[in-house]
């Protein structure tokens, strides 16, 4: 049996009571999911998660990384956030009530980071991507939430580090060729300090001020999606299971966020009870 929503972003197909799934198809869609959500909580721009894994799987091209390893980078970029939301709901939201000047990150960075962590243990992943989400706050000098230096840090949390702020600071004014001058400035100051001299070579011979701005235009998924392999995966229903799990940790299947976004609704309710 195949069966297959409506807006592509996961098949089914039943084989010896397994199932088939994309399942970056459906990480993608908690991306967006999540992108929308904190844009109504705390003002993000959207797309961040996708323009972060864009980034990340144009740099793992100077590192070697392909094929399996590159689609579970691409998936850990996308979720590299999962749990600011929920990090947001139990940390953050009473503060916020009582103060709409607070700056989110001046509380506990490395909170949303033990959460996320905790959360993606039930995804399948086909490379050992332990610590990726945990430390992928952490600076090349060992000044982050749990004081790790690049040694001991991850190469996909230093890469998700890195592009998280060339996102932050594209989003600060657009992609254009002044907030160019400028993400470049910021790495280059801040090499083997905030960023690790590895993951900063890789960027700046990666990227062009005309690929930068392409982050800006309405093509970016569609180059992730070029670049990312979508081999899909046969789970049985402890993984699948798993999986539901993962987005009702992350978006309540009760809310009215998940009823704007039917692919984790429609997910969620076939393995919940």
């Amino acid at each position: 049996m195949v069966k297959n929503n409506k807006t592509g972003f996961f098949s089914i197909k039943l084989r010896d009571e397994k199932m088939e799934l994309d399942i970056i198809g459906l990480v993608s869609a908690c991306s967006y999911a999540l992108d929308c959500i904190e844009a109504e909580l705390v003002h993000v721009t959207n797309r961040h998660g996708k323009r972060v894994a864009y980034i990340s799987v144009c740099m793992a091209e100077k590192f070697g990384i392909t094929g399996e390893a590159l689609q579970d980078l691409a998936m850990c970029a996308l979720l590299h956030d999962n749990a600011l939301t929920q990090y947001i709901s139990e940390e953050v939201r009473h503060d916020l009530i009582k103060d709409q000047t607070m700056d989110i990150s001046s509380k506990k960075l490395g909170v949303h980071c033990v959460y996320g962590e905790q959360n993606i243990k039930k995804l399948p992943f086909y490379t050992d991507v332990t610590n990726v989400i945990l430390y992928h706050h952490e600076n090349a000098d060992g000044t982050g939430p749990f004081r790790k230096k690049w040694e001991e840090i991850p190469l996909f949390a230093r890469i998700i580090h890195l592009c998280d702020t060339i996102d932050i600071i594209g989003n600060t004014g657009g992609y254009d060729q002044q907030n160019w001058e400028q993400a470049k400035a910021y790495l280059v100051k801040y090499e083997n300090t905030i960023f690790d001299a590895e993951c900063v070579k890789a960027f700046l011979e990666v990227f062009s001020e005309e690929k930068f701005a392409d982050m800006g235009g309405e093509e970016l998924e569609k180059r992730l999606w070029e670049k990312v392999p979508r081999k899909k995966q046969f789970c049985d229903e402890g993984t699948c299971k798993d999986l539901a799990d993962f987005f009702a940790q992350i978006v309540d299947y009760k809310s009215e966020f998940v009823e704007r976004f039917p692919e984790l609704s429609l997910f969620y309710r076939l393995f919940s009870p």
